[in-house]
């Protein structure tokens, strides 16, 4: 007797398709998200410990002003306008064009474009981007990163999950 095969596992997300209502009603949350960023930016300025006050693990909000780019990387500040500027034109012409047939990509650029945005006026405000989520007593980040990260990782996925089912045909 010959023993049986394992069922072969397939990827978590392998059958999650994004409609185009989903992509709409997802990029509206966004939206939203980003406006409750704004609030929360507001609300750290006018409430929050600088951060290094106290460090509560693994997660606090403080506040943190990086007047850099991702790890406080400190690059002039009109490089970082027109890199974002360059960056929000080119993923928002991709997002159109990809509408009709991929609308997942439309998504996962929106995220990213919505989250840009939001950390641009922040910079344009105050001159610097406002963190109010301190991760591990180490990383600052508020909600237009996440919305940037989530988009980034969703565009990453669905481009080589295009790319496997492409090759397996």
């Amino acid at each position: 007797m010959l023993p049986r095969a394992l069922p072969v596992k397939k990827p978590l997300l392998r059958n999650f398709s994004v409609t185009r209502s989903k992509a709409t009603n997802l990029i509206l949350f966004s939206i939203i998200v980003a406006i409750l960023d704004g609030v929360f930016k507001f609300f750290a300025l006018t409430r929050l410990p600088n951060e290094g006050s106290r460090a509560l693990f693994p997660i606090d909000f403080l506040l943190h002003k990086n007047p850099g780019i991702a790890f406080d990387i400190p690059i002039p500040m009109i490089i970082i306008f027109l890199l974002t500027l360059v960056i929000v034109f080119s993923l928002a012409k991709f997002g159109i064009k990809t509408w009709k047939h991929e609308p997942e990509k439309s998504l996962a650029s929106a995220l990213i474009v919505i989250g840009a945005l939001g950390n641009l006026f922040d910079r344009f405000l105050n001159n610097f981007t406002t963190d109010y989520i301190i991760l591990f007593g180490r990383s600052a980040i508020n909600l237009s990163d996440i919305l940037i990260i989530s988009g980034t990782i969703l565009l990453l996925w669905y481009t080589e999950d295009r790319k496997r089912r492409t090759l397996s045909k």
